[in-house]
């Protein structure tokens, strides 16, 4: 009885000694890829679902669409169910979520030790800040947060009962949030009664103030109240002044008149958002929403035509490079990036639900279909190749060619070229080594240099010359003698 493993074939094929990387192929099922010498291995369970790999440089996971995880020597990142979910660390800080019950972050010191952090596990969070304030809450119930949201520290009992919050020297008191809120600080004062009545208070800087929210409100620079301002008696009349620019709406948010003499500035929405219009120094913008819309500016120009189905847009940056995007309803898009030299260095076309292709100089790949509406790389990562039946990759000295999950592979680079249709034939070579088999290594042979060995029952055997006396002219000789 013969047993054949694959840890066995591939001690055979590195004995020999033909400097080839060692594969199993039983695509779409299983296939394993490995090379001892540049210490890398792939493996492939049913395809793109479940894959391992390890390089010199990165190693990783995927189980897809639910799980993948990439480690390499300054990141790591962690996939599940995403986009609900994330975890990544670069650098001694780490974050990591699951919408919508938990988040969190930490940062370590040179010494390898928390310094801060933040967890929120649904309805619990506690934490610890750089200073090493501890904090904890249980929502809605009691907590307390250092330096999030912008404030120094908030507290809150019974949340919206009661809600405290402070910054520099201020606080401000809101029971129950929204209804009632009172400011009291060097920087702040002034109290809240939504949606009935505001006036808040900044000395020396601004005022603002509300009366039956959102019919009027209002909001001055204490230093400056005649030049800049804002007044609002919704939904009649409302106003806006900053320095020499001027902006006054009739029945808002539909008719708005906007001008500054300063910058030759003239804005026109009437109604918005149908019919909008602005024209400055530098600028033009022109729209008639859905049907068509046009902007030109000196770094950007665009235009659309009934909109979400076509529009296009050319973006020219500070070294000399363009970045031109056509867009085609909401998923399909053409870029092309050129240089200074007027060099296209960047290439993507995707025409979903069809196809996707991206080249970067003198590398591109290639996806067919794309049924994947979402042009975002996790979420490409973790969905587009489960609906690949092509795909195809080439840079200046490698490549590959899946086709249906791997039933058809095709690796090569400037050392060694691999071509196989699951476990039915394959064939390897490289610059001193030529390799073929049949039904996974049933049958084939092997040529390296002028040596010739043939494969039998996935091992590479010569005893078939000596056998035939077909290496040995005396002895084939004699035999002839002898037998006549």
């Amino acid at each position: 009885m013969i047993f054949i493993s694959p840890r066995n074939i591939w001690a055979n094929s590195q004995r020999n000694n033909f400097s080839l990387t060692w594969h199993l192929n039983l695509s779409p099922l299983f296939y394993i890829a490995s090379n001892k010498s540049k210490d890398t291995w792939v493996v492939e369970f049913l395809g793109p679902f479940f894959t391992f790999y390890h390089s010199n440089n990165q190693e990783g996971w995927l189980f897809k669409p639910l799980f993948s995880w990439k480690k390499t020597k300054k990141k790591e990142r962690f996939l599940y169910l995403y986009p609900l979910g994330k975890w990544e660390s670069e650098n001694g800080e780490s974050s990591w979520y699951l919408v919508p019950f938990f988040r969190g972050n930490s940062q370590k010191t040179a010494s390898n030790k928390k310094n801060e952090y933040t967890k929120f596990y649904w309805p619990i969070f506690w934490g610890k800040t750089k200073t090493g304030e501890s904090f904890w809450g249980i929502f809605p119930l009691y907590g307390t947060i250092y330096n999030h949201y912008g404030l120094d520290k908030l507290r809150f009992i019974l949340w919206p009962l009661y809600t405290k919050s402070v910054w520099g020297k201020n606080y401000r008191i809101t029971m129950p949030w929204p209804f009632f809120s009172y400011i009291k600080g060097p920087d702040e004062h002034g109290i809240k009664i939504w949606p009935l009545y505001e006036h808040i208070v900044s000395p020396g800087k601004w005022e603002k103030r509300f009366i039956l929210w959102p019919f009027f409100l209002e909001k001055k620079d204490l230093k400056n109240p005649k030049r800049s301002y804002q007044w609002m008696l919704l939904p009649f009349y409302a106003k806006q002044v900053e320095g020499n620019f001027t902006s006054q709406s009739f029945l808002w948010p539909f008719f708005r008149i906007a001008n500054n003499p300063d910058d030759n500035l003239t804005e026109v929405e009437a109604p918005w958002p149908f019919i909008r219009y602005s024209k400055d120094n530098n600028s033009l913008n022109m729209q008639l929403w859905p049907l068509i819309g046009f902007k030109n500016a000196p770094n950007l120009s665009s235009y659309y035509f009934i909109w979400s189905c076509f529009s296009h847009d050319k973006q020219r940056f500070n070294d000399g490079s363009i970045l031109s995007s056509w867009r085609l309803l909401f998923f399909s898009k053409i870029e092309t990036e050129t240089n200074n030299k007027e060099q296209i260095t960047y290439e993507k076309c995707r025409i979903w639900p069809l196809f996707n292709y991206k080249r970067v100089k003198q590398c591109y790949w290639f996806a067919f279909p794309e049924i994947n509406p979402f042009d975002i790389p996790e979420i490409d990562l973790m969905y587009g190749s489960i609906f690949h039946i092509l795909e195809l990759k080439r840079t200046s000295n490698a490549g590959y060619t899946k086709f249906l999950w791997g039933l058809y592979r095709h690796y090569w680079n400037k050392n060694e070229n691999y071509r196989a249709i699951s476990f039915l034939y394959s064939s390897q070579q490289n610059r001193n080594v030529k390799k073929w088999c049949i039904l996974g290594g049933l049958f084939g042979r092997i040529t390296k240099g002028v040596q010739k060995e043939f494969i039998i029952l996935f091992k590479p055997i010569s005893w078939w010359r000596r056998i035939f006396h077909l290496d040995n002219k005396k002895n084939f000789s004699d035999l002839k003698l002898n037998h006549s």
